[in-house]
C-alpha cells in the first residue's frame, strides 16, 4: 500500500494513507491532542502520484508561508500552528495499490482500515463501523478481510467479496489514478464560475447565463466544502450537516443530498463535477483554474 510516515509534535511516528484525517480527536488516523488543532484539521490525499496535505478546519504553513496544500516528501515540515509541526520522515509510493469496487462504490484505492456495508445501500466507510458486514485492513505489509463473525483471511487483488448477494471486487489500481485527478477536463474549455457560498444558500454566476441559486442541504454541502478548503472525508462533511444522525442515517442522508445536488447542477447547466466523490469516500469541491470563491 501507499503510505506517508509522519513524526508528530510529541515525537511519535505514525503512518497515514490516502483519506486519513489529521486532527485533535483520538479516533483520527493522525491524532494530535492540542487545543489549537481542530477536530478535523487536515486531510492526507494521494493525487497525481504524490501525497499531499489539504487543510480542512485548520491552516497549514510550509517555511512560514500559509499554503492551500502541502506536498509531502521526506524532510518536509508542515506547521499546523506556529508551535506544532508534522515532519515527513518517509514515503512509500508503489507502482500500483489494492483497489475495490461494487454496486454504488466506484473503483478506488482501499483505505488502510475500512468497512463494507450493504444496507441501506452498499457503501465503503474509511473508518471502523462496529455493525458492518465486513472489514478490510492492512498491517503495512499485507491485507486482511473479515466477513461478519468469521476469522480474518488474507485479501488480494482479483477477488470477489460476496456479502449477501452484494458483490465487491478487488483489483490493482495504478498509483497515478489512486487519488483522482486534480481537475476533470481542460479548464480553458469550461466557463469560469464565481461561487458565493452562504450556509444553506449558494449563488453561482457565469458570464453567458443568468445567476443560479442552490438552496437547502445541497447548498450546505457546497458551503461546507468551501469552508474546509475543497475536500473532506464523507463522515466529516456529513456530520457538519446532520450532527445528531447515526452512522447509517448519516450516509443515507448524504447520498440522497448528493443525488439532489448533481440533478440541480445539471438542471442549472453547471458542470456536475463541481462536487464529486473520489478515493476512500472523500468528497471534493472541484475548482478549475479560473473559478473563484467569493463572500456572499
Amino acid at each position: 500500500m501507499a503510505w506517508v510516515e509522519l513524526r508528530l509534535p510529541d515525537g511519535d511516528v505514525v503512518r497515514a494513507a490516502h483519506g486519513d484525517v489529521v486532527g485533535r480527536l483520538a479516533s483520527s488516523a493522525v491524532p494530535i491532542d492540542d487545543p489549537w488543532v481542530s477536530e478535523a484539521h487536515a486531510l492526507v490525499t494521494l493525487r497525481a502520484g504524490a501525497f499531499r496535505l489539504l487543510p480542512l478546519r485548520g491552516q497549514l504553513a510550509v517555511a512560514r508561508t500559509l499554503v492551500r496544500e502541502a506536498l509531502l516528501a521526506p524532510g518536509v515540515v508542515v506547521n499546523l500552528t506556529p508551535q506544532l509541526a508534522l515532519t515527513v520522515t518517509a514515503v512509500q509510493l508503489p507502482g500500483a495499490v489494492l483497489a475495490i469496487e461494487g454496486p454504488g462504490v466506484p473503483r478506488q484505492a482501499v483505505p488502510a482500515c475500512c468497512a463494507l456495508v450493504t444496507r441501506p445501500t452498499p457503501a465503503l466507510s474509511a473508518s471502523f463501523v462496529a455493525d458492518a458486514d465486513a472489514w478490510i485492513w492492512s498491517n503495512g505489509i499485507e491485507w486482511s478481510l473479515r466477513v461478519g463473525a468469521g476469522p480474518p483471511r488474507p485479501l488480494r487483488a482479483d477477488e470477489i467479496i460476496d456479502l449477501d448477494g452484494v458483490r465487491f471486487r478487488t483489483s490493482t489500481l495504478p498509483l497515478e489514478a489512486a487519488g483522482g485527478a486534480l481537475t476533470l477536463g481542460p479548464a480553458l474549455e469550461l466557463e469560469p464560475l464565481v461561487i458565493a457560498p452562504s450556509f444553506d444558500l449558494v449563488r453561482i454566476t457565469r458570464a453567458s447565463l443568468p445567476p443560479a441559486t442552490i438552496a437547502g442541504r445541497p447548498a450546505r454541502v457546497v458551503s461546507e466544502l468551501a469552508a474546509m478548503g475543497g475536500a473532506a472525508p464523507w463522515e466529516v462533511l456529513a456530520r457538519e450537516i446532520w450532527p445528531d444522525a447515526d452512522s447509517i442515517a448519516l450516509r443515507k442522508n448524504l447520498d440522497v443530498t448528493m443525488a439532489r445536488l448533481r440533478a440541480k447542477l445539471r438542471a442549472l447547466r453547471i458542470r456536475p463535477d463541481l462536487v464529486r466523490p473520489h478515493g476512500n469516500g472523500t468528497f471534493e469541491l472541484v475548482l478549475h483554474e479560473r473559478d473563484r470563491l467569493v463572500d456572499s
